[in-house]
């Protein structure tokens, strides 16, 4: 069985306990999968505006072994979505991005196996929906989402809307006003 076709059985399996454990549709199309950018771009960045200075790069303090919370920023590199917990118990966090473009992603620091932590992305490219298990390191994902006008995160723990004072935006941290998050780009004039 070839590096591709394990990842696509694994993708596959996956998608049969996300929809158990988050009881919601989650389309069976594979996570990473390479898509042209939708939305020109322009030599200054995207055509549809720039990202919200809150959201801007990684927070400094993100570490693992921080108390349960998610850490949500962009950079040159696309979009990132970390979870840490604190403690060495089983917390599930649970959440869904949408995106008003096609997205891509890939995982980092992911456990895998039969508990390990999943993700998928439906078929329309644009809502991704992951699962992970976490006994108080650090899960995470990269995420490419080609000058997204729109981007949103519904974050869970333990099957609970995680409090937005958990969410963690851009370089300083800053707390969020709402779960779920929503991002939308300033326009240019």
């Amino acid at each position: 069985m070839t590096t591709t076709t394990r990842r696509r059985v694994y993708a596959a399996a996956g998608a049969v306990s996300l929809v158990a454990g988050l009881a919601v549709a989650a389309p069976s199309s594979a996570g990473a999968a390479t898509l042209p950018t939708t939305t020109p771009t322009t030599a200054t960045g995207c055509a549809t505006g720039t990202v919200p200075a809150q959201f801007q790069g990684k927070p400094t303090t993100l570490k693992a072994g921080l108390p349960l919370g998610y850490w949500v920023w962009h950079d040159t590199a696309g979009w990132h979505l970390a979870a840490t917990h604190a403690g060495k118990a089983k917390v599930v966090l649970t959440g869904v991005i949408r995106t008003s473009n096609p997205m891509r992603a890939s995982g980092v620091k992911l456990e895998h196996g039969l508990h390990g932590d999943r993700w998928i992305i439906g078929p329309n490219h644009r809502t991704l929906t992951f699962r992970f298990t976490n006994y108080g390191g650090m899960d995470a994902l990269r995420i490419g989402a080609d000058c997204s006008a729109t981007v949103s995160f519904a974050l869970y723990a333990n099957g609970h809307k995680v409090s937005p004072s958990r969410i963690h935006l851009g370089s300083a941290a800053v707390a969020a006003t709402a779960n779920p998050v929503v991002m939308t780009r300033i326009p240019k004039v």
